[in-house]
């Protein structure tokens, strides 16, 4: 049987609940909750739910931890997250696009924020290159913010250099609506083709 399995059988056994009373409580069908004994593994909402149900850290539900304790808030997770939430504000990204673009569920983006806790390192790297941000900036080792690009053997014309400040004015809507635009001008005008 799964650790995940194994772990929501104990907290039934010690809350004394029956799969029934728990099907009912997670509004779920109780052959579901049957199928996981079976093999089947539960959505990660569910897992979500069943966590905060029992007040148990997901991650222990999950057998990535023996932490069964949901983590305490401290000010380093807080301000990561604090930055995350702010660029997602102020470049208009909803939890539901980031989720998306990140390819996680839009669960574990409330769960970051409900419990305080700060993504595992990959989706800590996949938020910074997504916001173009310095990841030392956004686990607060560095006061950069944006990443800086070092690009060797190129030199640029005032007019390129020009155009890459306006770029940088630009919202982030707006920057993507200029790539696009730069992408259908490739197609029809690209030097050589």
């Amino acid at each position: 049987m799964d650790v995940t399995i194994k772990r929501i059988v104990q907290l039934l056994e010690e809350s004394n609940m029956t799969l029934t009373e728990l099907a009912k409580r997670m509004r779920i069908p109780e052959v579901t909750i049957a199928n996981w004994k079976k093999g089947s593994m539960p959505r990660h909402q569910t897992l979500v739910r069943i966590s905060e149900l029992f007040d148990v850290d997901i991650a222990w539900l999950q057998g990535l931890t023996d932490e069964r304790e949901i983590p305490k808030r401290n000010s380093e997770s807080e301000q990561i997250l604090d930055k995350i939430f702010d660029l997602m504000r102020s470049y208009k990204i909803t939890s539901n696009k980031l989720a998306k673009e990140l390819k996680i569920s839009y669960d574990v983006i409330n769960y970051w924020n409900k419990y305080c806790k700060v993504p595992d390192y990959s989706n800590l790297v996949k938020i910074a290159d997504f916001f173009n941000v310095n990841i030392e900036w956004l686990l607060g080792r560095s006061d950069i913010e944006k990443k800086i690009i070092r690009i060797h053997d190129m030199i640029a014309s005032n007019e390129e250099i020009s155009l890459i400040k306006q770029f940088r004015k630009l919202n982030h809507t707006g920057q993507e609506k200029l790539q696009d635009m730069i992408e259908f001008l490739l197609s029809k005008y690209k030097r050589g083709g």
